[in-house]
């Protein structure tokens, strides 16, 4: 049938999706634990690191791990339940039958997330040859690189429905106002185990993190040499700013340039990030339960 040229032609545009990104920097332990997605575990490397979680540059700091604080517990809710899995040759990950005990000493703050729709890698670092040492069956497979940041990708419908909630039941963060991209309406979460200030032994520490993990999670794995020239592996993911994907170590510094390019109306996005080619990277080891 001809269309009538009187009548407005019909809307064929596809609503933008909403997107959620959970950016994981640092020695944040993931269990995949089926259907219920993953549990992220921050453990507690003392003075050396900062724990915060939050929006970019606004995060909250999570409450120092003492005899009498429990950790922190929250559960991200509002989001849709997605299929990905943590790629097996850029993490280091154990299969293991039951849960670690997050009431542990080293634990920090336990944040549930459900599985999302996708997985980003950044900040990594290649393995040198038998740089992994202890019982390697069992690991799911021997990785070839690991992994400091991982960012979750969730679509959601409501903003207002997106929140992490506390055991309490009080609301820890609320997902704030879209940033109106072309193909997609974004916001970011920010959730931080990682060192503020420049360390004198970069690649021992990176050692002692990922020693840390793996025993936590009732593991002989250990790391026995500090990764090496951190490449990038993923293109940029849309709608992070430059320097947002930093260490916080390296943050400040990326912070204080956008805030020049704002007020002399210069501002460009972009970037992926990472701590640099010179320190290994701060990467956890993770697990798998299985039956």
């Amino acid at each position: 049938m001809p269309t009538d040229p009187l009548l407005p032609l019909p809307d064929s545009t596809e609503p933008k999706p909403n997107i959620l990104y959970v950016a994981l920097h640092g020695l944040i332990s993931l269990v995949d634990v089926d259907k219920d997605g993953f549990i992220a575990y921050l453990l507690d490397m003392g003075a050396e690191h900062e724990y915060l979680y939050g929006t970019w540059l606004a995060e909250k700091e999570i409450p120092d791990r003492t005899p009498t604080n429990k950790p922190l517990s929250a559960k991200l809710l509002g989001v849709d339940s997605g299929n990905e899995h943590l790629s097996t040759a850029l993490n280091a990950i154990v299969e293991h039958k039951t849960l670690p005990d997050e009431m542990g000493s080293k634990v920090v703050a336990v944040f549930r997330l459900p599985r999302p729709a996708k997985i980003h890698h950044f900040d990594l670092g290649l393995l040198p040859d038998k740089a992994l040492a202890g019982t390697l069956t069992k690991l799911v497979r021997i990785p070839n690189h690991l992994t400091g940041i991982r960012v979750f990708e969730y679509t959601f419908k409501d903003r207002g429905s997106v929140f992490l909630q506390d055991g309490d039941l009080k609301f820890l963060w609320q997902c704030p106002a879209l940033a109106q991209l072309q193909d997609r309406n974004v916001a970011v979460l920010h959730i931080y185990d990682q060192p503020a200030a420049e360390l004198m032994d970069p690649h021992g520490h990176t050692q002692k993190e990922f020693n840390l993990s793996s025993d936590f999670l009732g593991s002989d794995v250990t790391l026995t040499q500090s990764t090496v020239s951190p490449t990038e592996l993923e293109p940029k993911v849309p709608g992070f700013l430059q320097g947002e994907l930093q260490c916080l170590t390296h943050r400040e510094v990326f912070a204080l340039g956008i805030l020049l390019q704002v007020r002399e109306q210069k501002l460009t996005g972009g970037g992926v990030g990472g701590c640099g080619p010179a320190t290994g990277v701060c990467a956890p080891c993770n697990g798998l339960l299985v039956p």
